[in-house]
């Protein structure tokens, strides 16, 4: 298990993008949390097996809805949480 904490930036709010990233997690069985941050930013921690998690990364990256312009997007490996699912946080 790894989990990564990731600030996405570009046009990530208001375009479906949290949303699309609880259906990416649910699909590859990851877990975590997504939220907006006031910098218009958006913030994921992901947790779950290393291939899920790049997946669910190179996704996120890409722009998880067709909406959405990712970019650039920070990357962290951090230590592992207690998540039991992946939640879309205010």
């Amino acid at each position: 298990m790894i989990n990564y904490q990731l600030t996405v930036g570009g046009l990530v709010q208001g375009v479906g993008f949290r949303w699309s990233c609880l259906r990416l997690a649910q699909q590859l069985g990851v877990v975590g949390l997504v939220k907006n941050l006031s910098t218009g930013q958006v913030y994921i921690e992901v947790q779950g097996n290393p291939n899920a998690v790049t997946k669910f990364i190179n996704q996120v990256a890409k722009g998880p809805t067709p909406y959405a312009q990712v970019c650039d997007i920070q990357q962290e490996e951090a230590p592992l949480k207690d998540y039991r699912s992946f939640t879309i946080r205010r």
